[in-house]
């Protein structure tokens, strides 16, 4: 296990870093495997390009507070977007952004805030048992690209997302590698044989962030989704981790509280058109 990805605890003080920088990197994938994309940083900002609409800012701890300083940073990066012919680019506040004011920088420069979505966390020693998981479920380990297909196919009607958006997700899956020895490890779960369910790991930056926790509509209220997620919190332990952190919808935040996530705060995006 590499540097990067030694194991945290919860009352370590790099946690509100690492389980930022674990958001990042899920983005970050993208624009360092998809062909044509780009994955720049600097000592300030991590920033990816992929279509005209995925792009945006990953890291961004500005060393100076210097709100004219910020002005010219942010004005680089509506220069560079604009050069791909972008259309539109986001960015990401974390738990680990400076300075505190830079959401203020953002508006002033005709960014839309868009949402904001809490980010929890485990310590995976202390979870509870307080779900009902499905009896008749069959998980396992993706292991082949027929299977990433397979559970990329469950993403897509469980997550609604697009055809073209869940083919990026099936390329980056491929390219950035899955399965023992990689960041990347994914799940599917089963019933009388139909894939139903898919859960995503990834293990960077010291946590483990559980991603992609999907379940067919035919499939709800089953325990399916109780079940993926104490398959992944297990896995996770067995790995060696101690933390796992998410950032739920609202929905899906009450299955979490009752394994015993805690809120540790928030993630906001912002949107800046390039019309």
């Amino acid at each position: 296990m590499s540097q990067q990805h030694q194991p945290i605890r919860t009352n370590d003080s790099s946690l509100p870093a690492s389980v930022s920088a674990n958001f990042a990197e899920e983005m970050a994938c993208f624009g360092r495997v998809i062909h044509g994309a780009e994955l720049r940083e600097d000592a300030e900002l991590l920033w990816f390009a992929v279509t005209p609409t995925l792009n945006g800012v990953l890291r961004s701890r500005f060393t100076s507070g210097d709100p004219a300083y910020i002005e010219q940073r942010i004005q680089a990066l509506i220069e560079y977007y604009t050069k791909r012919q972008a259309r539109s680019f986001g960015w990401t506040l974390y738990l680990a952004s400076q300075p505190a004011h830079l959401k203020e920088s953002l508006l002033a420069q005709s960014f839309t805030h868009v949402y904001d979505n809490a980010i929890m966390t485990l310590s995976l020693s202390a979870r509870e048992q307080n779900v009902i998981p499905s009896p008749t479920l069959a998980i396992q380990e993706v292991s082949n690209a027929q299977e990433l297909q397979q559970l990329c196919d469950v993403e897509q009607i469980a997550f609604e997302s697009t055809t073209d958006r869940i083919k990026l997700y099936y390329q980056t899956y491929l390219a950035s590698g899955f399965g023992p020895g990689h960041a990347w490890r994914h799940f599917t779960g089963s019933l009388d044989g139909h894939v139903v369910a898919s859960a995503s790991l990834l293990l960077s930056h010291g946590v483990a962030g559980i991603y992609g926790i999907g379940t067919l509509p035919e499939a709800r209220r089953q325990g399916v989704a109780a079940s993926m997620m104490l398959h992944v919190l297990n896995e996770a332990e067995r790995l060696g981790y101690h933390v796992a952190t998410l950032s739920p919808t609202e929905q899906s935040k009450r299955l979490y509280q009752r394994i015993g996530f805690r809120t540790l705060g928030q993630k906001s995006f912002y949107k800046r058109s390039l019309a």
